[in-house]
């Protein structure tokens, strides 16, 4: 800042400032599940050079206190494993146990995950279970049930803690605002696949990532330490000491890719299909432009992660124009395609996925031509 003096003149610059500001509320989710956190990316002075790792590790080597990564060429399959090390915040001390917690043998910090879409940390897409070791993987089974009183406190040293279902206890972040783990935020949309459950069958957890278009983007990821609190009404709280945002700002932080793996649909190019053939045999194909008559049973190898399958067909294989769709939960489907030529595709569905878009990554297309019925006259 400086001052404007009479005549306009104007004092020389004081030093530079470091600025933040948020929405009174949090934003509505956007199309995707995705949800903006409550600070903005310009909350920093760029007067401090930003040093930052550009890596897709997983697994940071021992630093105290930071979180840093080696290069790494290829993205996940799956949503991959965490681990870190270090136990206090950027000041050096946040981290330590209040004394009536300590006193009843928990030990600190515990730790939050997030991850990001973005350098800046602004797009946050997960937030983690609140975790009492260095490491994180995500659950398809609900988190960890947090103590919520004094006395469940104190047990809570010398349990295995239970199964908490939807309700994780009450944490927050640096700023105070309630913060969920993945697949438990309460404007999620409705999961689907509520309605296929059989009596004592539960959902899995919808705790998963999307796909990102590696190399060229990537997801950010960051570990903050939590502390539990002792209110003056006798509740147990769990605030993160710091922002996220201010960790990626300091340069801890580490990024990763995420690609699913396609249904493999073929073997040296021939693509897994079979049907009657022209000589009235139940055949495979042969090669990379088979035939049949009547219907044809396309199948693939199990793509990692995948819970279900999506097969389209069209009539031309770019562009892709899709004419009907099949959903199954095995590695085969039977097409009963009109004639003509025709090219068939095939990806997953990942059912641990936030939203309604739940696809992974589609298979090359193949080509299948059915072929008219024909007719002997016997005399």
């Amino acid at each position: 800042m400086r001052g404007v003096l009479p005549g306009d003149e104007a004092t020389a610059w004081s030093q530079r400032y470091g600025f933040r500001m948020r929405a009174p509320q949090a934003p509505a989710s956007l199309s995707n599940g995705a949800r903006f956190p409550e600070w903005c990316a310009g909350r920093q002075s760029r007067a401090r050079p930003r040093t930052r790792s550009r890596s897709s590790s997983t697994r940071p080597p021992a630093s105290p206190g930071s979180v840093v990564g080696d290069p790494g060429a290829e993205p996940h399959e799956l949503f991959p494993g965490f681990s870190w090390s270090g136990r206090f915040a950027l000041d050096g001390t946040s981290g330590a146990c209040p004394a009536d917690v300590a006193a009843a043998g928990v030990t600190c910090p515990l730790y939050h995950v997030y991850v990001f879409t973005d350098e800046d940390c602004v797009n946050r897409v997960h937030v983690s279970d609140v975790v009492g070791g260095p490491a994180y993987v995500p659950r398809l089974t609900g988190p960890s049930k947090l103590p919520g009183d004094g006395n469940a406190l104190a047990q809570a040293a010398s349990l295995y803690i239970a199964e908490a279902g939807a309700e994780e206890g009450k944490v927050f972040d640096a700023g105070g605002q309630r913060v969920y783990p993945a697949g438990l935020a309460p404007n999620l949309p409705p999961n689907p696949d509520l309605d296929d459950l059989k009596e004592g069958e539960k959902a899995d957890r919808r705790s998963g990532l999307w796909d990102n278009d590696w190399p060229d983007s990537r997801y950010y990821w960051t570990a903050v330490p939590v502390i539990p609190y002792l209110t003056p009404t006798g509740d147990v709280e769990y605030h993160d000491v710091e922002f996220a945002e201010d960790m990626c700002v300091a340069g801890r932080v580490i990024t990763f890719g995420k690609t699913s793996a396609p249904a493999v649909e073929k073997a040296n190019g021939v693509p897994f299909a079979s049907g009657l053939t022209g000589t009235g045999e139940v055949r495979g194909a042969t090669s990379d432009r088979p035939s049949f008559f009547g219907r044809v049973v396309v199948a693939w190898k199990p793509a990692p992660g995948a819970a279900r399958y999506q097969v389209q067909w069209s009539k031309k294989a770019a562009p892709f124009r899709v004419v009907g769709t099949v959903e199954t939960p095995s590695t085969a489907a039977l097409l009963n395609l009109p004639d003509g030529v025709w090219h068939y595709r095939v990806r997953g569905v990942d059912k641990t996925l936030p939203t309604l878009r739940r696809g992974m990554t589609w298979s090359d297309p193949q080509y299948v031509k059915m072929l008219p019925r024909t007719f002997v006259r016997v005399r």
